[in-house]
């Protein structure tokens, strides 16, 4: 199994002085994006359109920060993604150094989540997940998709969410015509393109809005963060190759 990409989001209320931060983040996180960027929005403008952004020197890690929210996006190559724990420890260093900046400037995170996103390598997905994850008498071999999500309760305190299906990934064949500088994706015909590769993708996703959903005033404490990453690990290490392959999860 594959980590392809590790999301961190953290939900705080309405934050306008976003000039502020920006020069913030700038000088304490530096050593991980070289450059930050703000966009002057008016007001009126959605909050949860990014204000700040930034990138690494790689470009595999992007960090957005909107009046609402701050969220840390990170690619993983193919010299990392079967590295479970430098994959989980590079985002979670990151991730708590926003955190820090955030407390610092009296912005209280409601609740995070993490989400990540894995792939498994399947030689026929859509009977794995059948067999696997659902009670279906569907003949597979007329089955083109299938899914599965389920929500549940971790400690009283978080909510798991994890989506299963087949995915496939394509090269296009089509020759451009001379002149035509574009590729319109809802024109082009499979018959044009080249399956590459059928695997089973696994969303996972961790978060503490349950406890925000339960408790009055709460807010998403550095203890609690902490013990997100923590189930986050395990989780991934563990329980998710064993839930694809008997549909049990501890």
């Amino acid at each position: 199994m594959k980590i392809k990409t590790i999301i961190v989001t953290m939900w705080f209320n309405r934050y306008n002085d976003i000039k502020n931060i920006y020069e913030t983040f700038g000088r304490k996180l530096d050593k991980y994006f070289p450059a930050f960027s703000m966009n002057n929005l008016t007001a009126n403008f959605d909050p949860i359109i990014p204000r700040v952004t930034a990138k690494s020197k790689s470009g595999h890690s992007t960090f957005n920060m909107s009046n609402i929210n701050v969220q840390l996006a990170t690619q993983y190559g193919d010299n990392y993604n079967e590295d479970f724990d430098s994959c989980i420890e590079y985002i979670k260093v990151r991730a708590k150094k926003i955190y820090d900046i955030l407390s610092e400037n009296n912005i209280n995170v409601l609740y995070s989540a993490v989400l990540v996103n894995l792939n498994k390598d399947e030689g026929n997905p859509i009977e794995s997940i059948q067999n696997n994850l659902l009670s279906s008498n569907i003949d597979n071999s007329v089955l083109s998709e299938v899914g599965m999500r389920i929500s549940m309760q971790v400690e009283n305190k978080f909510y798991r969410i994890i989506t299963v299906n087949n995915s496939k990934d394509y090269s296009m064949q089509k020759q451009i015509n001379p002149g035509n500088f574009e590729i319109i994706m809802p024109l082009i015909s499979l018959r044009d393109a080249k399956m590459e590769k059928e695997y089973v993708a696994v969303n996972y996703e961790l978060n503490d809005k349950y406890s925000f959903d339960t408790k009055e005033n709460y807010n998403c404490d550095l203890s609690t963060f902490d013990r997100m990453f923590s189930i986050v690990e395990n989780d991934i290490k563990s329980n998710i190759e064993q839930f694809l392959d008997t549909g049990k999860i501890s």
